[in-house]
């Protein structure tokens, strides 16, 4: 897998895609040991159709071990984001745009299920002396500055949803001390805006 020289059928299996081998297939033979099952992995040539056929044809130990080998989410509706090791999963994202909505969304998603409130924390932004110099009219414009991009503030949220039992991830520590829960704190800086301090 880490190289990309899985063999069809397990990219297949992975997918929940029709198979060429009955469901328990390992290893050249199927798990289940039915002759049934073993005969269908031998049928000529492999084609969409005759895998269809070993769908419906092969026993119910297979087709719970095909179950098992589906890893693949294929759409955001897969009911096993709603099992309890899944709500508090870590997700990964291939560029920060999808990050930022997804996490929010997420947040959501987790106060339904659990039936938890979720309390919003504003960010708190602070002109620095510097850019006041430069633009007096800065404190007038806090309201704006809360509508920015989070890629324009250090990665900050404006608005962060925060529900108990829900994990988040820390980037900068202020008390190491493991009796303590909450031991984060983030800064970001802009040279012409100020700064802006988000708590977790």
């Amino acid at each position: 897998m880490r190289h990309g020289r899985l063999s069809e059928d397990n990219y297949k299996f992975l997918h929940g895609e029709p198979t060429t081998v009955p469901g328990s297939w390992e290893e050249g033979d199927v798990k289940c040991g039915r002759p049934k099952c073993r005969a269908l992995a031998k049928k000529h040539p492999a084609t969409p159709l005759a895998d269809q056929e070993i769908l419906k044809k092969e026993c119910k130990f297979c087709t719970q071990e095909r179950a098992s080998k589906r890893l693949v989410l294929s759409h955001s509706n897969d009911q096993r984001l709603e099992q309890p090791n899944f709500r508090n999963a870590p997700a990964i994202f291939a560029n920060n745009d999808i990050k930022y909505d997804t996490n929010k969304q997420r947040a959501r998603k987790y106060a339904q299920l659990e039936k938890k409130c979720i309390t919003y924390s504003f960010a708190k932004d602070t002109p620095s002396t510097q850019a006041l110099r430069l633009r007096p009219d800065l404190p007038a414009q806090k309201m704006q500055w809360l509508k920015r991009h989070d890629r324009e503030c250090g990665d900050l949220y404006g608005t962060l949803p925060l529900i108990h039992g829900m994990r988040v991830a820390l980037t900068d520590h202020i008390d190491r001390n493991p009796d303590k829960t909450i031991v984060a704190r983030q800064n970001w800086h802009h040279p012409l805006l100020g700064s802006r301090q988000g708590r977790r």
